[in-house]
């Protein structure tokens, strides 16, 4: 796992976003470990309206997705009932 940031520029300021990088399956097995089904993978695209405001990060987005997201659901735990 990686610790990673990148500088984001809202309302007119920079914002420093500090994340983890790791492997999907690490992710995945984290979830799942933790006693979760994964519902969903889903990798966000940029919103349409990106595009006029920022031209360049619309397009890096659209080549390189920059979220993921997991649709998780927690599973009843063995012997209790939800």
């Amino acid at each position: 796992m990686v610790l990673e940031a990148d500088t984001w520029r809202l309302g007119g300021g920079e914002l420093e976003v500090r994340f983890w990088r790791e492997p999907l399956s690490e992710t995945c097995a984290a979830a799942t470990d933790a006693g979760f089904v994964i519902r969903q993978v889903i990798e966000p695209r940029p919103a349409e309206s990106m595009r006029e405001a920022w031209p360049d990060d619309h397009a890096q987005l659209l080549q390189r997705l920059g979220f993921l997201m997991l649709d998780l659901l927690r599973l009843p735990e063995a012997g209790n009932p939800a």
